[in-house]
C-alpha cells in the first residue's frame, strides 16, 4: 500500500489520536500489506516546520527530542521522492504540493484531516480521512 501523509497526520499522531497508530503502523510496518509512505522536499519542509513551530510553543506537549527523533524516524522510513508536475487542483494551495507528492509517488491514499480541501479522487489517489485509513489498515476493507 502506496501512501502519503498531510501534516495534520503527523501532529495527530503525537496526541496520541488514532494518527498515532496509523503513524506506528508506517513506521514500525507489522501490517500483511507492506505500508509505503512517500514525502518530497516540500512536504518534508512543511512537517519539519509545523513539528518544530509546535515544540517550541508547546514543550509541554509536543517534547522538542521527542519531536526530533520522530521526524528523523519519519525521514528514515519514508521514501524521498522529486514529483515532476506542478497541480492546482486544491482548494488550499499549499496543499497541492501533498497531491504532487501522492500523484508522483503513484500512492493509493493520501490521509488527511481536511479532506474538504483535497478532490476525492485524482490520477489514482483516494484522499481519506484517519478513520478510513485506519480501517484500510486493520481491516483490509476499501473506505
Amino acid at each position: 500500500m502506496r501512501v502519503v501523509f498531510d501534516t495534520n497526520i503527523l501532529v495527530l499522531s503525537q496526541m496520541g489520536d488514532p494518527g498515532t497508530a496509523i503513524m506506528r503502523a508506517a513506521l514500525e510496518p507489522q501490517l500483511p500489506e507492506p505500508l509505503d509512505f512517500f514525502y518530497s522536499e516540500a512536504t518534508w519542509r512543511e512537517y519539519w516546520a509545523v513539528l518544530t513551530r509546535l515544540s517550541a510553543r508547546n514543550p509541554e506537549v509536543f517534547y522538542p527530542e521527542e519531536m526530533h527523533r520522530f521526524l528523523s524516524l519519519v525521514e528514515q522510513r519514508g521514501h524521498r521522492i522529486q514529483p515532476t508536475l506542478t497541480l492546482d487542483a486544491c482548494s488550499h494551495a499549499p496543499d497541492n504540493r501533498f497531491l504532487e507528492c501522492a500523484v508522483g509517488a503513484q500512492a493509493e491514499y493520501l490521509v488527511t484531516v481536511n479532506s474538504q480541501h483535497f478532490p476525492a479522487e485524482f490520477r489514482g489517489v483516494k484522499t481519506v480521512l484517519p478513520y478510513q485509513f485506519y480501517a484500510l489498515l486493520f481491516t483490509q476493507a476499501p473506505p
